[in-house]
């Protein structure tokens, strides 16, 4: 039987109105798609594993195949000026280039042989690509010509992002981050406390920006935020354990993370309407990796992933799930969401719990399941609190689920 004691020491919980709002599009492709892009509300780009290229015309309602002539080629990133001129840079050095919506490209000449991860255009003419061995690849002549002006050659850069024209920034392997103020002509190192690998950086203005990535040996992931234009970051807290690789805020306060929880490889959407003080999950339908996040307004934004995946929302995502944190001597047992309406979820970290119980408000044993089991379906319960318990190492940590 709950005591009212026990009651009385169950943790506050962080309720929402209704789940998030994020819809499969459907794409045409299996393959996984790394990158997308939109060019205005309804021209659209991504692009993938095994040379995939797609388009759509409808704001993502319907997409078309395009030929890349590049072969089985990945590409990593893609970037467009405008709506019909785009550039996509991938493996083994290559950058291609549309100017008439994808539906002819021309193979640019780089110099570099090894994958070039992102691409990034400051304005019609200038651009630039990084990638392997330190490569930063610029161009001011709409691609006819790259220069290449690397930083350290034994690392890899994974993205790059420009808040202004001159001012940019880099990040990549072993937390490196550099900085340009001078249009790419000299690049200087950032400290910052990551010797982690950065997946994706985004800025916000000249000075605040924000960066995730992974811990490689672990697959933990990590937000950072700078105020000061990169001379000193700051890690931000999360309540979830995932591999984070894609940032994009759409103003000072609200901004999107995905990546994908490990070992599960599930994918993962994290929202923050604090300026990244805090940090909550969006759900959506389907259990895949995500790989990159982009909005075209406040409402509007796309998210790519693997098997083919694609999926917009056209507000904002919906709202922020809640989220349980139920402590005992700093060890967390996170549980979502929180209000559920079919299912919530518990996450242990150290270790599986023994069991699993749920009681009603009048103290009566409804669930009791092996702690093995850590998606508790609720679907066919009653709209209305109940308590739970979750014993883990003859301790027992509770807190409070609304059925809605």
């Amino acid at each position: 039987m709950l005591n009212n004691n026990l009651i009385a020491s169950l943790f506050v919980f962080f309720s929402c109105s209704s789940f998030g709002q994020w819809v499969e599009l459907n794409t045409g492709t299996s393959e996984d798609l790394v990158t997308v892009f939109f060019a205005d509300s309804a021209r659209g780009y991504a692009v993938g594993w095994q040379g995939t290229a797609i388009k759509t015309t409808t704001g993502g309602d319907t997409w078309v195949a395009l030929t890349t002539g590049m072969g089985s080629i990945t590409w990593k990133s893609i970037y467009c000026t405008d709506t019909i001129t785009c550039y996509a840079s991938g493996q083994s050095g290559k950058i291609i280039k549309t100017t008439d919506g994808g539906g002819n490209w021309a193979e640019l000449t780089t110099g570099v042989n090894f994958s070039l991860h992102s691409i990034f255009f400051v304005n019609d003419s200038t651009g630039f690509s990084v990638g392997n061995f330190g490569t930063i690849l610029n161009t001011t002549d709409y691609g006819s010509t790259w220069t290449d002006n690397p930083v350290n050659t034994g690392t890899m850069l994974f993205d790059v992002y420009f808040p202004a024209d001159s001012i940019g920034y880099a990040v990549g392997w072993d937390g490196e981050v550099v900085k340009t103020t001078d249009a790419g002509g000299n690049w200087v190192y950032q400290n910052n406390p990551a010797n982690r690998n950065i997946n994706s950086v985004f800025f916000i203005t000249t000075d605040t920006g924000y960066a995730v990535g992974y811990d490689n040996a672990i697959f933990e992931g990590f937000i950072l935020e700078t105020t000061d234009g990169g001379s000193n970051w700051s890690y931000q807290a999360y309540p979830f354990n995932a591999t984070l690789t894609s940032v994009f805020f759409t103003n000072a306060d609200t901004g999107y993370i995905v990546g994908y929880d490990y070992p599960a490889y599930e994918g993962i959407i994290l929202k923050t309407t604090d300026g990244g003080s805090n940090w909550g999950k969006q759900l959506f339908g389907k259990d895949t990796l995500l790989s990159e996040i982009v909005f075209i307004n406040d409402s509007v934004g796309y998210i790519s992933g693997y098997n083919g995946t694609i999926l917009k929302t056209t507000n904002g995502g919906g709202a922020i799930i809640g989220v349980e944190q139920l402590s005992i001597n700093n060890e967390q047992i996170t549980v979502y969401p929180n209000p559920a309406t079919d299912e919530f979820t518990i996450r242990c970290d150290f270790g599986t719990p023994e069991w699993i119980k749920l009681y009603d408000v009048m103290g009566r044993v409804v669930l009791q399941e092996k702690g093995d089991k850590n998606t508790i379906n609720i679907k066919n319960f009653q709209k209305g609190v109940y308590f739970l318990e979750v014993c883990l190492y003859n301790r027992t940590w509770n807190g409070k689920i609304v059925k809605q």
